[in-house]
């Protein structure tokens, strides 16, 4: 099986500035294109055979929020308290591992949402269905008076973002590895020590002629009867 030695753990956990910076890049980045994108559909053409103008909002805040950047906000904050935590030497690997599987989770629902109303939005979930489709535009999914650029920039650097809390999740569980057996290895030295004292030298340098005397009794057994 294998397994990483201690200093191959700390070569490898030197990895996480440079991941976080990088979810930390990518985050604000796609954060920017999806506020931009929802603009952008805010102002686009509705088709009047679809949307119901009797309706007082176009869409609900939670929707908004929801489709616009909870999860790259999310993941923007998560960076950053955890580079924080990681200068000062504070970063917990079972939280960090626990709490990125939940963002990770996350980010797996917004890319989903997104390439679903981008490209196949229905009546039930998207506010895309109602918006008039762009007749200059091959490309499945295209609107009116959004740029199918931000559209799919939006898309792509949610992918490269979920690459990154992958590459993150394996660190987490290696840094959490590491520190298990470090902990086994301080308890294995603290029952040694309690076995000192509980038995100090003089009893153990006094056991140890009968304890030979017995292993040489055995060897002597196991000759004259074959075994």
């Amino acid at each position: 099986m294998f397994t990483l030695t201690s200093k191959e753990c700390v070569s490898i956990l030197r990895f996480t500035p440079i991941i976080l910076g990088s979810v930390l890049l990518f985050s604000l980045t796609d954060f920017g294109l999806a506020v931009a994108y929802a603009k952008q559909l805010y102002k686009a053409p509705l088709d009047e055979s679809k949307w119901d103008y009797s309706k007082d909002e176009r869409w609900s805040t939670i929707w908004f929020v929801l489709y616009s950047g909870f999860f790259p906000f999310l993941s923007i904050t998560h960076a950053i308290i955890d580079a924080a935590l990681f200068f000062f030497a504070q970063l917990n690997p079972i939280c960090t591992l626990s709490i990125s599987i939940f963002v990770f989770v996350g980010w797996i629902i917004q890319v989903s949402f997104w390439c679903h109303c981008d490209y196949t939005p229905d009546s039930d979930t998207c506010y895309q269905f109602y918006v008039v489709g762009n007749p200059y535009s091959d490309l499945s999914g295209s609107l009116s008076g959004v740029s199918d650029g931000i559209t799919a920039a939006k898309v792509a650097f949610g992918m490269i973002v979920l690459t990154f809390y992958v590459a993150y999740l394996v660190l987490a569980a290696i840094a959490m590895h590491e520190m298990r057996r470090t902990d086994h290895v301080k308890i294995d030295d603290n029952e040694e020590q309690d076995l000192d004292n509980c038995y100090p030298m003089e009893y153990r340098q006094k056991a140890s002629p009968s304890f030979e005397h017995l292993t040489n009794l055995s060897s002597f057994l196991e000759a004259g009867t074959g075994m």
